[in-house]
């Protein structure tokens, strides 16, 4: 019984549904980046760090991010060479502010990989919990705003 107490956080995948599989631009480097997160973060030798819900909803940000960049892919291929200059030009922009948002949030799930293996060896695993919180919280606000 204690044990099943100990290792419900990794059972709470199973419970949840996945969020769909992005058919954005960036969603296979998502994905690849959030498991080898996710590998990183499992493995015993990195600690407790509380990490499964924040990890959901990282991804499912993310993701949802990822697919506005694919919707607005979708318009630009479809709006004829011509018309309304300006505002395929300022979605244009918007669009590659929105890509680079989103690289930016990988790069720092990369950093946060690199930090679990330095929280092993040091310590600092409430740091982590925190930053991988952060990142969410960061993710989600992109999601919402792009």
């Amino acid at each position: 019984m204690v044990s099943w107490l100990a290792a419900w956080p990794l059972m709470l995948p199973l419970l949840q549904e996945p969020p769909p599989a992005g058919q954005g631009p960036l969603a296979s480097r998502i994905e690849q980046v959030l498991r080898n997160l996710e590998q990183t973060l499992g493995d015993p030798l990195a600690g407790d760090v509380m990490w499964t819900s924040d990890l959901w909803e990282l991804r499912a940000a993310l993701l949802a991010a990822d697919a506005r960049l694919a919707l607005v892919d979708r318009l630009l291929a479809d709006t004829p060479k011509g018309e309304v200059d300006q505002a395929v030009s300022d979605l244009r922009g918007a669009r590659a502010e929105g890509q680079r948002a989103i690289e930016a949030v990988l790069a720092e799930v990369q950093q946060l990989r690199l930090q679990v293996g330095m929280a092993a060896l040091a310590g600092g695993r409430e740091q982590l919990q925190r930053r991988l919180q952060d990142l969410s919280a960061r993710a989600t606000a992109l999601s919402e705003l792009s």
